[in-house]
């Protein structure tokens, strides 16, 4: 969020930060579970998240905030997907399946 630019993380970047120590480097980065694109994923035209509350519920969670101190702080996550990586974005939950927004 530093430059408001995106750029993409790949599956061996983000293990060779992580292996190095250097994970704090990801920190502000958005990593959604489903992403659909035609073929750019930084044009991605939906994000869908996978959600497993710890309560069988039948009632939809929201989107929690981010904590003070974070990057995101003051946004939720379904907030930050829906501002810099799609605009169609949901929860895919069990039981309930696909909720958007």
């Amino acid at each position: 969020m530093e430059t408001g630019e995106k750029e993409l993380v790949s599956a061996e970047e983000e293990q060779a930060l992580e292996e190095s120590g250097n994970g704090g480097e990801l920190k502000g980065t958005l990593k959604p579970d489903v992403v659909i694109h035609e073929g750019d994923p930084l044009q991605a035209l939906a994000v869908y998240d996978f959600k497993f509350p710890c309560v069988s519920s039948d009632s939809v969670p929201e989107w929690p905030p981010y904590p003070d101190g974070h990057p995101f702080a003051g946004f939720s996550q379904g907030e930050m997907y829906q501002n810099f990586i799609a605009i169609l974005v949901a929860r895919i939950l069990p039981r309930l399946g696909v909720v958007r927004g």
